[in-house]
């Protein structure tokens, strides 16, 4: 037996006692609780009574052989055509026995798997309008296996689920996913195994899951393209634009010339894009568009009516009267102008959703109106600290601080949500997950993941969507926090226990044995976090504050060698006996330090070249840690040579403070760029060489490592 399958059926062995804990738990969002039977009429039965028979498991294939046939309907919906597809596929790869499948068309017989709605259930057995879309349940009636939901996808997620709680399949990346071999699938009767959705809207924008297969496996149904063929379950998705979309319906090229009163006013009118919203000529422009988007997709689900991405808001009379009457907050005219557009709109589409932003100057809710129920309010998260809970309230590492109401108010992100929880009944979250200064740093937040879904699913939100680095592959643990991400979606109410054991599991199944070596590095991290007070924030830079020297002469004194002729000629200076003569910083840390270890002893007892690529991926995260210290041992370097020639100078030499600062800055200018630089490039370019070569090619929003230039001309703009 090769050493592939050997290391399946380990891991199968260790997954399946985990999830026999984890099976049909979740019966979203409310358990039904069986009524208590009723006392029998009549004493005169056992004092102890038989108990009753067990009911037989179901063998479901043995040896290569299976009595059973999967059943479609006749007339299925293409996704559970795939449904049926997939099941029979992974069936035969788990235990060697090739299921027919055949249609409701054919006479019933006694071992069948029904997969999605035919003829076989009763009216009303499976409560179909409960289901929706994504809903869907497992369970065994007789010999008879139903996985049954949705037809748009609920019944391929009751295959996947089946496949991952009850055979122990796991689908961990586009790349890497772990079915078992097994001779038999014996299959204990299943009561009733039904799961709702709590997010109706579940969007997780990384770039691993931009291909459909592995995007309806971790039951992720949105995706801003809007691109996900009937085979695979359609998307949740707007039609237009999905965010800023002001110009789109009233564009400053268009208008602005011959309508300057359409913009906001702010002193005066700009053609930047932000509208004055009380404008009843902006307002027919809206619904214009709105209306003209829905004669094109009569079916469409939701409209975007959002704010350009600036943060001008128009003060005019008209508009200031609203907001005061509004509490002061600026989202009171907003508000106002979706309401209109959803009621015109309601009247002959009403099932489609306006949906409009909650962010920057608009994040706050107003205290007059209430959202209608065709309004969803997305609320960004682009405030407060990554490493605590949204519910912690904690500024820490944020950069985006702006006011939201007339008097300068600053409010956190869980105040806001929790008063648009009181006033909109569809309220989706705009998450960032990742550091947008730097997509493949260190980014330790996992431990805030499963308490923010917890907490936003308890206040209204009724739709997530989490924003990471999407343009490619990540040098930091994406596909792990884009996976978690999709369970926590799914089961926002799981235990931290749970949590864990889906992070071991992946760990192990992608990075292979050593995988509990990657979860020591990432509970250390976290510990760090909490233990150094550090925040992190979606622009955050590391661990270390490179600005924060405090170089002191101290009791040591300046040098007794230096002189002012090495001074005046700092370029011929060999300046390397004083880098760090008051203070030292290192280009180490125990962070560091034990994660290079710990990646190490992962690689070594990785089985596979997949493996070990796929460590040595995540292993860019630490290089990346190794140059920001680098970068501030520069920094340190620079300032401790500044502040001895400064303080040398100013003893002895005659040069006013005008010529002293003039000097001293061309001296740690030259330190700089001719002795420290050169092999700081250097060492930036072999991250980059390394990044590229494993396929890695984004190193921030903005751009590339193939474009961006910030290595080569300005390596300390790196952080």
């Amino acid at each position: 037996m090769n050493a592939k399958r050997l290391l399946a059926l380990f891991l199968s062995m260790l997954m399946l006692l985990s999830v026999m804990s984890l099976a049909g738990c979740q019966d979203a969002p409310e358990p039904e609780v069986p009524e208590e039977p009723e006392e029998p009429d009549t004493p005169d039965t056992p004092d102890t009574p038989p108990a009753p028979e067990e009911a037989a498991p179901l063998i479901l294939a043995s040896e290569g052989v299976s009595e059973y046939v999967i059943v479609r309907g006749e007339n299925a919906f293409p996704s559970e055509v795939t449904a049926s597809t997939e099941l029979q596929k992974y069936l035969k790869q788990i235990c060697g026995a090739e299921l027919p499948i055949v249609t409701d068309s054919t006479a019933a017989v006694e071992k069948e798997i029904i997969v999605g709605k035919t003829n076989r259930e009763t009216d009303g057995e499976f409560d179909r309008e409960k289901l929706g879309t994504d809903g869907f349940l497992i369970k065994t009636k007789n010999a008879k296996l139903y996985l049954v939901g949705g037809e748009q996808r609920g019944t391929l997620y009751a295959v996947y689920e089946f496949l991952e709680s009850y055979l122990g399949c796991r689908f961990f990346t586009q790349t890497v996913e772990l079915v078992p071999e097994q001779s038999t699938i014996s299959l204990a009767p299943i009561k009733k195994d039904r799961q709702l959705p709590y997010f109706d809207y579940r969007n997780v924008f990384w770039y691993d899951y931009f291909k459909d297969e592995i995007a309806v496996k971790r039951k992720v149904n949105a995706n801003i393209a809007n691109q996900r063929s009937d085979a695979y379950g359609g998307v949740v998705g707007y039609t237009g634009a999905a965010s800023h979309t002001f110009s789109a319906f009233c564009s400053p090229d268009v208008y602005y010339a011959e309508h300057p009163e359409y913009f906001a006013w702010n002193g005066v009118r700009r053609d930047q894009g932000s509208l004055c919203l009380t404008n009843p000529d902006v307002l027919q422009l809206a619904i214009d568009y709105t209306r003209g988007l829905l004669e094109k997709e009569p079916d469409a689900y939701m409209i975007s009516i959002t704010q350009n991405d600036n943060v001008v808001w128009c003060m005019c009379d008209e508009c200031v009267a609203v907001y005061e009457e509004e509490g002061g907050h600026y989202s009171g005219t907003m508000l106002r102008f979706v309401n209109a557009i959803a009621r015109d709109v309601a009247k002959d589409y009403p099932n489609v959703y306006i949906d409009t932003f909650a962010y920057l100057q608009t994040a706050s809710a107003p205290t007059m109106t209430v959202a209608e129920d065709n309004v969803i309010v997305r609320l960004c998260h682009v405030t407060g600290c990554s490493s605590h809970t949204v519910e912690d309230r904690c500024w820490g590492g944020t950069i985006h601080k702006y006011a939201s109401s007339l008097d300068g108010t600053i409010l956190p992100l869980a105040d806001c949500l929790e008063a648009w929880g009181e006033i909109c009944k569809n309220v989706y979250i705009w998450d960032y997950n990742t550091c947008f200064h730097q997509y493949n740093q260190i980014y330790p937040n996992f431990n805030s993941l499963l308490n923010n879904a917890y907490y936003y699913q308890d206040n209204n939100v009724r739709g997530v969507f989490a924003q990471g680095a999407y343009q490619g592959k990540s040098g930091e643990f994406a596909e792990l926090r884009a996976y978690l991400t999709s369970k926590i979606l799914w089961d926002p109410l799981m235990t931290n226990k749970e949590f864990y054991t889906h992070m071991d599991e992946f760990l192990v199944g992608v990075y292979g044995p050593g995988g509990g070596k990657l979860r020591e590095f990432l509970d250390l991290a976290e510990d760090m976090t909490e233990s150094t007070c550090f925040h992190w924030g979606l622009d955050m830079k590391m661990f270390v504050n490179k600005s924060r020297h405090t170089v002191d002469v101290g009791t040591k004194g300046l040098p007794s060698d230096l002189t002012l002729d090495m001074i005046e000629n700092y370029e011929s200076t060999d300046w390397t006996p004083y880098y760090q003569y008051y203070e030292t910083v290192t280009v180490s840390s125990e962070l560091l330090e034990r994660g290079r270890a710990l990646f190490a002893e992962a690689s070594e007892l990785a089985e596979t070249d997949e493996q070990r690529k796929a460590i040595e991926q995540a292993t860019v995260q630490l290089d990346l840690l190794e140059s920001y210290y680098r970068d501030a041992v520069n920094s340190a370097v620079v300032a401790n040579i500044q502040f001895l020639c400064e303080a040398y100078l100013e003893e002895h030499s005659s040069l006013s403070s005008t010529k002293i600062k003039s000097l001293v800055a061309k001296v740690g200018n030259h330190v700089l760029k001719a002795e420290l630089l050169p092999a700081y490039e250097q060492f930036n370019r072999a991250i980059c060489e390394k990044a590229t070569g494993l396929g890695i090619r984004y190193q921030e929003g903005s751009g590339s490592f193939a474009t961006v230039k910030n290595y080569q001309a300005n390596p300390d703009k790196w952080f």
